[in-house]
């Protein structure tokens, strides 16, 4: 007997990968606002359509997958007859059904694609009518590696076990958490770097309220100062500089001694930032990405893979695969070979792999549609 070894995609499990975003479909009803919320707390937003090729991706899905209309992120709440993207994207493609969007008896603000039969058209309709489900959409975890960004969504996250370590919070496409210790800022992103972080970093106005909400109150480092060059000021982590939320007259540099940045906690104030003298102490948040593979994964270039060593049918063990929106692994060259090899060392049962000749005897195929490459 023996079992298989899982390739993971850069989506977490039950996600659907296109072109560098992962999708999650809903059928639980739920009104427009509830959607979006539901969404956010998962770290993202309820789906956009930018072009006739994604609306394709969303029509088939609707076809194959689901019997009910869905709610997109798409509202003229703020404007009537102005319609705004969630994620605050341009409105660069429509796909309306014939005579939408119409606000019907002026109550009609927020879009759903409509069933299958209708081809995913999309329909303005009351935020709160029933019998709609959803989709939402996130970056893919590598599309925001070395970026430090995350997705611009409300700030009520919450853990996520598979891609964050226990205590952690997810936004996005990274894990923070709060460290109540006393310390000055060159402290706090050397205890950060024990936990392979560093001291966080703010790229825009849903991280910055995210922030707020996860500081309660308490005074914390951020990783920004300007210790080397006077005003002009650097994330430790290295991401770029391209948000600000100073309070008013800072940074003041008072005393020529304020090289550091924190959130204040006065109500009045709450997360505006301050610099102040790197001695002082407070407590800081650390940032990290999420793991490239969920927790208990290891990764290998592009692809996750995770040993199980419970004996079971290859039928059996390519069901499991998929059931983790994996696929039993295939081996593409020598380089993933000698990662397989090194992974295995310490299996004491055989490991099934994604291939066999089911369909054309004496004919191998990978079950992923990977070439086999056959030595000359």
């Amino acid at each position: 007997m023996s079992d298989c070894l899982f390739v993971a995609t850069p989506c977490p499990i039950g996600w659907q990968a296109r072109d560098k975003f992962c999708y999650l479909i809903n059928e639980e009803e739920k009104s427009y606002e509830e959607a979006d919320t539901t969404c956010a707390n998962i770290g993202s937003t309820l789906t956009t359509i930018n072009s006739a090729d994604e609306q394709l991706f969303h029509t088939d899905v609707l076809k194959n997958k689901v019997s009910m209309p869905l709610w997109i992120g798409l509202d003229d709440k703020v404007e009537e007859g102005t319609m705004v993207w969630k994620d605050g994207a341009q409105v660069t493609y429509t796909n309306w059904a014939n005579g939408q969007p119409d606000d019907f008896e002026s109550n009609e603000d927020c879009v759903h694609m409509s069933k299958p039969i209708d081809d995913g058209q999309w329909n303005d309709n009351a935020c709160d009518a029933p019998g709609i489900g959803y989709m939402c959409k996130m970056p893919m975890i590598d599309s925001l590696e070395g970026t430090g960004k995350v997705i611009e969504v409300p700030f009520e996250i919450t853990s996520d076990p598979q891609y964050c370590p226990e205590g952690w919070t997810r936004y996005g496409a990274f894990c923070y958490i709060i460290n109540d210790e006393q310390v000055a800022q060159y402290e706090a992103d050397t205890l950060c770097q024990l936990d392979d972080a560093r001291l966080t970093s703010i790229h825009s106005q849903g991280e910055q309220k995210f922030h707020e909400y996860m500081s309660k109150g308490k005074l914390i480092w951020i990783g920004l100062n300007d210790e080397e060059t006077e005003n002009v000021f650097v994330y430790t982590n290295g991401y770029e500089m391209d948000y600000t939320n100073w309070d008013e007259n800072e940074p003041s540099n008072s005393g020529g001694n304020e090289d550091c940045v924190i959130l204040h906690t006065l109500p009045e104030k709450l997360g505006k930032w301050n610099d102040i003298s790197c001695d002082r102490k407070a407590s800081f948040m650390c940032k990290k990405p999420v793991t490239p593979c969920p927790i208990g994964w290891q990764g290998n270039g592009e692809s996750c893979y995770k040993v199980n060593e419970r004996p079971v049918p290859y039928d059996e063990a390519a069901a499991t695969c998929q059931r983790m929106n994996s696929i039993l692994t295939s081996v593409k060259n020598v380089d993933e070979q000698t990662f397989l090899t090194g992974l295995i060392t310490k299996v004491e049962t055989k490991l099934w792999i994604g291939l066999d000749d089911r369909e054309t005897e004496g004919i191998m195929q990978f079950l992923d549609g990977s070439p086999v490459n056959t030595p000359q």
